[in-house]
């Protein structure tokens, strides 16, 4: 294994925000490619404060909830025939040529005008990002939950319980086609959404997809309670339990973005700032050069946002040399990497009734800094210590319950949402890659 170069701390690996992706796409664009920047106003994303847990067993649910994302994500990849149950062997990928950079849009705006706008999104509570979309015609505001760890787009209706206004009302849309389809999904997390099938035009300003499917909610599950009404999945067509393309790949299809890249900076502890940069990467709010990292495995099995990693690292030394599948959602390592990593944690152990592993709340600050390293890169991708700590497990407890959950028949590793708070992140469908900068 190369020797690792340190980088910037990264916050931990929990609450997913995995990003876009597409299977290879046409080249060609048309007469007035676009791209957007969508600006986010930031609520608790990376300020995550430790909490406490009312009691045992409210840190196991949160184990569980965590072990059953990990547990979707595995059956996801055993249907495209990859195998979990064993460690993947590191792989090269010749890439294109580099996408759009902000700065070249802007030049090429004046000459081709192409045109950038932006729209505001809130992350809330350190477990959603949600902004405005419109949908119909004319068009109606809804509020969606940006999702990558879904592929379908769920718009909720006035009658939908218990969800939020505001809502979509299909008979105020000259465009709006029931396509007469039943709609029923779940997430990891354990929410559920009932409803049908319709079409419809759904736009982000002027980046516009005319029948659009979509699944239209009539019920759903506490979990879309707020503070956004529906959901817009940017994971692959074919996670998709609609079947249906998700909107950004039908832009990317139909040549409407500049580049076919979405790219992403989350701003600290609530400040303003945060951006989507929907066809185009903003380099003012990263320093260096991206790091690229091939997809895997790269081809029409793609269902998530997944690369090789070497594995994990402790004080910027490897703790496991064995390369595994990781991907961009809520979750954690196998077995063996997270044994590994918390015995070099002071007082670290396997609680057997939480089922997850602890440390002494008043050992937190001895913890040093614990990272992934990505590729055959040198790079260390660091999680800052104090991130580790999801709180005591209990009220007057010294037992605190640690961010990073093991796998035991999964040679998979799942890596959390605040990752994008320190890293700016380019997700490259185009050419099949994840990159990754140093955010200011």
């Amino acid at each position: 294994m190369p020797w690792p170069r340190e980088t910037p701390d990264v916050s931990m690996l929990c609450r997913a925000l995995m990003l876009v992706h597409a299977t290879p796409l046409p080249s060609d664009r048309s007469e007035n490619p676009k791209a957007r920047i969508i600006p986010i106003a930031n609520r608790h994303v990376i300020a995550r404060q430790a909490r406490t847990y009312d009691s045992v067993q409210d840190a196991k649910r949160e184990v569980q909830k965590m072990m059953k994302r990990t547990q979707r994500f595995a059956e996801r990849m055993e249907r495209s025939g990859l195998r979990v149950d064993g460690a993947v062997s590191k792989r090269d990928y010749s890439v294109a040529s580099e996408p759009y950079d902000i700065s070249q849009l802007r030049r090429l705006t004046k000459t081709k005008r192409q045109g950038s706008a932006t729209d505001p999104l809130n992350n809330y509570m350190d477990t959603k990002v949600y902004g405005d979309l419109s949908v119909g015609t004319p068009a109606q505001t809804i509020t969606v939950q940006f999702d990558t760890g879904s592929s379908d787009l769920l718009i909720p209706v006035s009658d939908c319980t218990p969800c939020v206004s505001p809502f979509f009302e299909p008979r105020n849309s000259n465009t709006f086609s029931n396509l007469d389809q039943a709609f029923n999904t779940s997430f990891a997390g354990g929410s559920t959404a009932v409803g049908y099938l319709a079409s419809d035009t759904v736009s982000l300003r002027d980046l516009s997809v005319e029948n659009q499917i979509f699944a239209i909610i009539t019920e759903a599950s506490s979990d879309f309670d707020g503070p956004n009404s529906g959901l817009i999945g940017f994971g692959f067509q074919s996670a998709a339990v609609s079947h249906a393309v998700p909107w950004f790949i039908n832009l990317a299809n139909e040549g409407k973005l500049a580049s076919n890249v979405a790219s992403f900076y989350i701003s600290r502890q609530e400040a303003a700032g945060s951006e989507a940069c929907v066809g185009c990467i903003d380099s003012a709010k990263f320093t260096g050069e991206p790091e690229y990292f091939p997809l895997y495995p790269g081809n029409a099995s793609q269902n998530d946002w997944t690369i090789v990693t070497q594995g994990m690292t402790y004080d910027n030394k490897p703790v496991l040399d064995e390369p595994l599948v990781s991907a961009f959602d809520t979750g954690g390592p196998p077995t063996k990497v997270a044994k590994a990593l918390h015995s070099h944690i002071p007082g670290s152990r396997y609680d057997k009734d939480i089922q997850g592993y602890t440390f002494p709340c008043d050992k937190a600050s001895s913890i040093a800094p614990i990272g992934w390293m990505f590729g055959s890169s040198s790079t260390v991708f660091n999680i800052h210590p104090s991130q580790l700590n999801l709180g005591e497990v209990e009220k007057g407890s010294n037992k605190c319950l640690s961010a990073i959950f093991a796998t035991d028949e999964w040679s998979i590793g799942l890596i959390g949402d605040a990752f994008l708070s320190s890293w700016y992140s380019i997700f490259d469908y185009g050419n099949l890659r994840m990159g990754f900068a140093a955010a200011v």
